[in-house]
């Protein structure tokens, strides 16, 4: 017999597998590397650190040795761009005009 909280996570896991997302289960330590962030965002070391300087991720630095990002900062930065992307895809959906299908290939700008 499965406790609550397992029933609840395993039922949470079939919801999102259903929702066609992906799923990724390991380890994880409190804090992550720059490159360790980079891997699971998908994207370079470098704009990560770009991320980090802009202020859009935070991050610590204890004791002047390297950056590093507590696990719950990235999960809310994944959310926060999850939910932008959504609000600029539905207000695109909203500009939608039936004459933008009408549109065949490229538009003649001269």
């Amino acid at each position: 017999m499965l406790s609550p909280e397992v029933a609840q996570i395993l039922g949470e896991l079939v919801s999102a597998l259903e929702a066609g997302r992906t799923i990724e289960i390991r380890t994880v330590d409190e804090y992550l590397s720059t490159q360790e962030v980079a891997e699971i965002l998908g994207i370079s070391r470098p704009s990560v650190v770009r991320l980090l300087d802009k202020g859009l991720l935070e991050y610590d630095q204890p004791a002047g040795v390297h950056r590093r990002v507590s696990r719950s900062a990235l999960m809310r930065y994944r959310e926060a761009v999850a939910t932008e992307r959504r609000a600029a895809l539905q207000e695109l959906a909203e500009t939608y005009t039936p004459q933008d299908a009408e549109l065949d290939g490229y538009v003649s700008t001269r």
